[in-house]
């Protein structure tokens, strides 16, 4: 996610707090990645990940829910493929 716009935009559909990480994002203490889906050729925000000091800090779905197993382990390997810490 690369501007407030599309962080509102995270926040709104997942109802979740995300927004509120704005300015950490702004001043690059905080990035924050968006795992989406694809239904009829349209994007979904399905999870939100946030990255600090190179480490996967948070995973948050729909109203926080917590990832499943599944994409515990997608996040994983894109975390190591990243050179990314996983510690949720």
């Amino acid at each position: 996610i690369v501007d407030g716009k599309r962080l509102l935009e995270e926040s709104k559909r997942l109802r979740h707090c995300v927004f509120s990480y704005a300015t950490s994002c702004y001043n690059g203490s905080t990035h924050v990645f968006s795992l989406s889906t694809i239904r009829d050729k349209e994007k979904f925000p399905y999870m939100t990940i946030e990255v600090r000091d190179n480490k996967v800090t948070q995973v948050a779905g729909k109203m926080n829910k917590e990832p499943g197993m599944k994409i515990i382990e997608m996040i994983r390997e894109w975390s190591k493929d990243n050179n990314l810490t996983y510690i949720c």
